[in-house]
């Protein structure tokens, strides 16, 4: 009785079903890294998706999670995949059964009791092109392999190649913060558009704080890109996150270079940038709340322990431009070794 439906069926078995998925004006394509502890979401030029990424390797631009092009789908263009693959089945189903339908009907004769057979489509369901995604204001170009893309802050490696661009995340990366530094008010008051005023003023503490930390990463990426690249650098051992810490990355510095970070920094910007990395220390491993060894090491009694660190933009611009300072000063001695850095902010 069925045979138009079970015929549909097994051609079903095997198909593919073609489904495109929507970009944004610029055309870059949404993607979501897999990997649950990242979960990161970027963009990525489409051209270059489909003519230069490899199908068998993709690289998170955060975290560089490996995985095959197939496994960067957002939760929206896999639910709208969903849709639009049900959309399909419901279409080649409801023709079938209506053709199964009518044919059962023109063999039954009249009798006593008449049977007849009839089909009522359900609800379809529409495909609804994923929302693009609040425009990403960082774009990238790898060095390498050129594949264009872009994210919400500072990203680290290239999706395609999976290469560690370093001097130009540092620059994305300053730039980034300069614009939280120069958009900031439009943000405060976009928050409160969305959030209560309790809860909006604590995100954009937050936001800042997240600010004020990353700038320690990039001068830390900065240092050890010197460094790495300096001649006999491969004699002087270092830790890991050695250049966190200014009292031993100076002594590593000196052992290396013969000069420490106050040869090179007027001594009054050398204590602004100290007390910068020592609130950043609050911020990371006591939750910003100030105790005796901050004041120790800062040598500042304007502060009370136990009350806790605020970084205000003012301080988050004061803590950019002196590190921005302090990077110049080191690529300017590196410069004399033949060492060229090109990533320079001043």
């Amino acid at each position: 009785m069925f045979k138009n439906l079970l015929r549909e069926l097994n051609d079903l078995n095997g198909q593919i079903i073609g489904i495109k998925i929507p970009v944004d004006e610029k055309g870059y394509l949404d993607r979501k890294c897999p990997n649950s502890e990242c979960g990161k979401k970027f963009k990525i030029n489409f051209e270059d998706w489909k003519n230069i990424v490899r199908d068998e390797a993709v690289f998170c631009p955060v975290c560089k999670n490996e995985a095959p092009s197939t496994e960067w789908n957002t939760a929206e263009q896999q639910e709208y995949i969903n849709n639009q693959g049900i959309s399909h089945i419901q279409d080649t189903f409801s023709k079938a059964i209506q053709k199964d339908a009518k044919h059962f009907n023109k063999q039954q004769k009249p009798g006593f009791i008449n049977i007849s057979l009839s089909y009522k489509p359900g609800n379809k369901i529409i495909p609804i092109p994923p929302a693009v995604a609040k425009e990403l204001e960082q774009n990238y170009e790898c060095n390498i392999c050129m594949c264009r893309y872009s994210f919400l802050g500072t990203a680290y490696f290239c999706p395609s190649c999976g290469n560690e661009n370093i001097q130009g995340n540092l620059k994305e990366g300053i730039s980034n913060i300069e614009n939280f530094i120069n958009k900031h008010s439009e943000i405060k008051q976009a928050l409160k558009k969305v959030l209560s005023e309790e809860n909006s003023e604590s995100y954009f503490s937050q936001i800042i704080e997240e600010h004020y930390c990353k700038i320690v990463s990039i001068f830390q990426k900065h240092a050890e890109y010197l460094f790495n690249n300096y001649p006999g650098s491969d004699k002087v051992k270092i830790r890991k996150n050695l250049f966190q810490n200014l009292y031993e990355s100076s002594a590593k510095w000196k052992e290396l270079t013969g000069k420490s970070y106050e040869d090179i920094l007027d001594s009054q910007q050398y204590n602004k940038v100290k007390e910068h990395f020592q609130i950043r220390h609050l911020l990371a491993h006591t939750a910003g709340i100030i105790d005796e060894d901050f004041i120790n090491k800062t040598n500042n009694n304007s502060y009370i322990v136990g009350k806790r660190i605020i970084i205000t933009i003012e301080k988050l611009n004061d803590f950019l431009v002196l590190i921005k300072g302090f990077i110049s000063a080191m690529n300017k001695e590196f410069r004399k070794k033949g060492v060229r850095s090109t990533f320079d902010p001043c």
